[in-house]
C-alpha cells in the first residue's frame, strides 16, 4: 500500500483523513503499487474487474473496488483540473464519433485547466452551458464552472446550488431538484450488474449536452 487517502470507521462512520493504518472491518481509499503492471477496469465502467481482494499468506485480508488510475507526480491524461493540491481527471471534452465499420469510438481530449481557467464549452461533438457543476462522487467533491470558467471546488456535502449537475463524462444528472441528489447518491452506492441499467436510465442523459460525431461513412 503506497498512500492512505481517508479512513472511515464503520461503527460509527467518523471519516479521518490523517491516518496512518487500517484498523479491522474499516472502509479506507488507498492508493496501491504494485511490483507489475496490472489489467483491471475501473468500477464506474466495469464491475466484475473492477473488483479485487487482498491476501496475505493464505488469508482474505481485504476487499474493496478500483476508483481511479492514480497518477501519483506523473503527468495525467485526459482534461485535467488542478487546484493547488489537487488534480481531477475528467472526461467532459471527449469526442465520440461513428465509423465506417459501425463502431462507436472514444477519442480523447487532452487539455489542463487551472482553476479560473476558460474552458473549451463548444467542440466537436459536445456544447455545455457556461455555468454548471461537476458531480464527483467517489471523491465527495463537486467542481463549479461559472462563465464558462473553472471557479471552484467544494465538498459533495456543502452543495447547495441548483446549477446543471453532470457526471465526469458530462452526462447530465436528471434531478429534478437539489433534494433529488442524495436519492441519486443512495442509489448509485448499491449498483449491481442487474440495476445499473436501470439506473442509468433514470437518472442519468447523455444526449443533452454530447451527440455522436458521424464520420465519412
Amino acid at each position: 500500500m503506497l498512500k492512505i487517502l481517508k479512513v472511515t470507521d464503520s461503527s460509527t462512520l467518523a471519516t479521518r483523513e490523517d491516518a496512518t493504518k487500517v484498523q479491522l472491518n474499516d472502509v479506507a481509499e488507498v492508493v496501491f503499487q504494485t511490483e507489475t503492471p496490472l489489467v483491471y477496469d475501473l468500477f464506474t465502467q466495469q464491475q466484475v474487474t473492477g473488483r479485487f481482494v487482498v491476501v496475505d499468506g493464505y488469508d482474505v485480508a481485504g476487499g474493496g473496488t478500483i476508483t481511479e488510475h492514480y497518477q501519483g507526480d506523473t503527468e495525467l491524461d485526459g482534461a485535467i483540473f488542478s487546484t493547488d493540491n489537487d488534480d481531477y481527471q475528467l472526461n467532459l471534452f471527449d469526442q465520440y464519433c461513428l465509423t465506417a465499420g459501425g463502431q462507436v469510438v472514444t477519442r480523447q481530449h487532452q487539455g489542463h485547466y487551472q482553476l479560473g481557467a476558460e474552458l473549451p464549452l463548444k467542440g466537436a461533438g459536445y456544447s455545455y452551458p457556461t455555468d454548471f457543476a461537476i458531480l464527483l462522487a467517489r471523491q465527495d467533491r463537486v467542481l463549479t464552472i461559472n462563465d464558462g470558467h473553472f471557479s471552484g471546488v467544494q465538498p459533495l456535502a456543502s452543495y447547495q446550488e441548483t446549477l446543471p449537475l453532470v457526471n465526469q463524462r458530462g452526462a447530465r444528472l436528471k434531478l429534478s431538484q437539489i433534494t433529488d441528489l442524495p436519492k441519486y447518491l443512495t442509489e448509485r452506492e448499491t449498483l449491481d450488474d442487474k440495476t445499473k441499467a436501470d439506473f442509468y436510465q433514470k437518472w442519468l442523459d447523455f444526449d443533452t449536452y454530447h451527440q455522436i460525431v458521424i464520420e465519412d461513412i
